[in-house]
């Protein structure tokens, strides 16, 4: 797993994508009660990245936030320990790209709903 700089993202060169007045909305909605989810999926090179990058460039003198690569060496547990070490750092925003990446991550992720089914 590789932890990138955010100051320095190059995205001011880049028109903003569609999806990032939305993406705000989304991370400065009042209800926080559980924490927060967003996932941005699509083909292949549409700017999924890119988006990301220019939400964290913008957040990034506002809250704390973390961006993380993930690499095919990673798993989910490195993931979930990422997650509880940023959230005792005091981050408020966390970026994870390429997620899809991570060993067993439809295993993991399949799992992880049939757990929560049953907590509910």
């Amino acid at each position: 797993m590789e932890s990138r700089k955010i100051d320095s993202f190059d995205v001011n060169n880049k028109n903003e994508r569609f999806a990032i007045q939305q993406m705000k909305q989304f991370i400065e909605s009042e209800d926080k009660s559980y924490g927060k989810i967003l996932v941005l999926y699509g083909l292949r090179r549409i700017g999924k990245t890119t988006m990301m990058e220019q939400t964290a460039k913008f957040y990034n003198n506002l809250k704390k936030c973390a961006f993380y690569e993930i690499t095919n060496d990673d798993s989910i547990n490195d993931i979930k320990n990422i997650l509880i070490e940023e959230k005792n750092k005091g981050t408020e925003i966390i970026f994870f790209d390429e997620i899809t990446k991570a060993n067993a991550f439809i295993t993991s992720q399949q799992y992880y709903q049939i757990y929560l089914q049953k907590k509910i």
